[in-house]
């Protein structure tokens, strides 16, 4: 639905920022609602496609053997006390210590974790070329069969890339694995 919103005065950009703060506040959002996995919460589920290599025009794949780290080491000054404190996210080796001081103890946690995350999902990555398919979105994911070993099952879209040229419509999707 749209409405006429007059410019009461200010500048263009001040203009545009209020009303896209009445579009969000209406959509019934406040912002951002995305949890550390980057997905969005609330949102309907998107379809799991199906790719076998059939489908494929080129691609590549990225299965690494390389250990994640088990335990992640997060460091944060506490100015109250005046020293530095440590947080730890996971166990196990191998362990990973972040080199940042941060300013508080949520802010080193979520550091922590979000390193554990990416870690786990480091060296796990996937780039294909397809003939176009709409059904191929970010934050979508695809389940692989007929591939090699390791590269079959599910794999949670990072970017898709839609381009219609003189080639015809394609598809380029990169992916990881999902934790």
């Amino acid at each position: 639905m749209l409405t006429r919103v007059a410019k009461p005065g200010g500048s263009k950009l001040l203009f545009v920022a209020r009303a896209a703060s009445r579009a969000v506040a209406a959509a019934g959002g406040a912002g951002s609602n995305s949890d550390a996995s980057g997905m969005t919460e609330n949102a309907p589920e998107l379809p799991t496609v199906a790719i076998t290599p059939e489908m494929v025009t080129s691609g590549r794949m990225t299965l690494s053997e390389r250990k994640s780290p088990g335990k992640v080491v997060a460091r944060w000054r506490d100015v109250v006390e005046a020293i530095t404190r440590e947080i730890t996210a996971g166990t196990g080796d191998p362990v990973q210590r972040l080199s940042q001081i941060f300013p508080d103890a949520e802010s080193a946690t979520a550091a922590a974790r979000s390193a554990l995350t990416r870690g786990e999902r480091s060296g796990q990555s996937l780039k294909l070329t397809l003939p176009g398919m709409t059904t191929l979105m970010a934050e979508g994911r695809v389940s692989l069969s007929g591939f090699r070993t390791g590269a079959d099952g599910e794999w949670l879209l990072t970017k898709v890339e839609h381009t219609l040229d003189e080639g015809g419509y394609k598809c380029s999707i990169q992916g990881e694995c999902p934790n």
